[in-house]
């Protein structure tokens, strides 16, 4: 019984973690460095327009081997960043710079916060 459920959370585990063949076309890309204590972690957002106009957005976490996790909503505006994702019970709240080059704001996750900077670039 224990392998059986072993080797069902592996599955699960790999379905939802896999990458998608077909890539969106991305409209930006916001990376930026999470510090928790001694800790830094990369963080790689990524907006995308969905079939019905609307905006998705994906996470990487490289430094642990995430890739494309899917955010349950996404509200990017002329001076905010706001990306929800439920599966993972996290949460980045930002303020767009001026110059819209920046999105300075606090990640949260697990009932804590974290100060987070992220910065739009043109390819990852």
């Amino acid at each position: 019984m224990k392998k059986i459920f072993v080797v069902i959370f592996a599955l699960l585990s790999v379905s939802l973690f896999a990458q998608e063949s077909n890539e969106p076309k991305y409209l930006s890309y916001w990376e930026g460095d999470l510090k928790i204590n001694s800790m830094s972690l990369k963080l790689i957002i990524k907006i995308f327009e969905n079939d019905d106009k609307s905006i998705g957005a994906y996470l990487d976490s490289p430094n642990q081997g995430a890739k494309n996790i899917a955010a349950s909503s996404v509200r990017l505006s002329d001076d905010s960043l706001i990306v929800r994702l439920d599966m993972i019970g996290g949460k980045f709240i930002g303020k767009l710079q001026k110059d819209s080059l920046f999105a300075i704001g606090l990640w949260k996750q697990g009932g804590m916060e974290f100060p987070l900077k992220l910065k739009k670039v043109d390819k990852l």
